[in-house]
């Protein structure tokens, strides 16, 4: 079996390659940090925790997401404690679902997808480094379109990641994912066929 780390930057369609990779069904095993997040975000120990850590109050027993958003992208310090308590668990999370993948007959290839990859520097035994890249411009646009975000912000969260640019040296795979979506596909299909 071969293992593979994905990520990119946000906003680049990492979960879009995602999709078209699991469109295989059972011919690959994935790890989703994102959906692992999500998944943490429904708890309430987690809620609580976080409200307690960074002062953030809570509304019906949740944290109101654009307060905390505004708290971590204009406070390195809150940034930082927020990335000490999700990296380790996300990590442990993927570390376990690749072991179950080891021992699984039917995949031929173990995914995951990993948006922070080289900011939490997690380097577990993957084959390659797949990146779903675009442009800047492109970036800041499906940002600021998807989350309706001021420009300042969406210009935060951007410069919170590694540029694009250096990600991409550093994988040894990139989709261009910049356009059509069927030209994004005809490239994941060739990279799976060399599986």
């Amino acid at each position: 079996m071969k293992f593979f780390a994905l990520t990119g930057g946000i906003a680049t369609g990492k979960s879009t390659v995602m999709r078209m990779i699991q469109a295989h069904g059972g011919e690959y095993s994935f790890f989703d940090a994102d959906v692992f997040v999500h998944a943490l975000y429904k708890e309430g120990w987690f809620h609580d925790h976080i409200s307690k850590m960074l002062g953030l109050s809570l509304v019906d027993g949740l944290i109101d997401k654009s307060q905390l958003r505004d708290k971590i992208f204009t406070s390195p310090d809150a940034k930082q404690s927020l990335e000490k308590l999700i990296h380790p668990l996300v990590q442990k999370e993927c570390l376990a679902q690749i072991e179950i993948a080891k021992n699984d007959d039917v995949s031929k290839a173990f995914f995951a997808d990993i948006p922070l990859l080289f900011e939490t520097n997690f380097l577990f035994d993957y084959d390659q480094i797949l990146m779903v890249a675009v442009s800047e411009s492109t970036q800041f646009s499906r940002l600021k379109r998807r989350n309706a975000h001021r420009d300042d912000m969406t210009q935060l969260m951007i410069q919170s990641q590694i540029p694009l640019a250096t990600k991409m040296r550093q994988s040894d795979i990139v989709i261009w994912n910049e356009g059509e979506e069927s030209v994004t596909q005809r490239q994941v299909e060739r990279f799976l066929n060399t599986i």
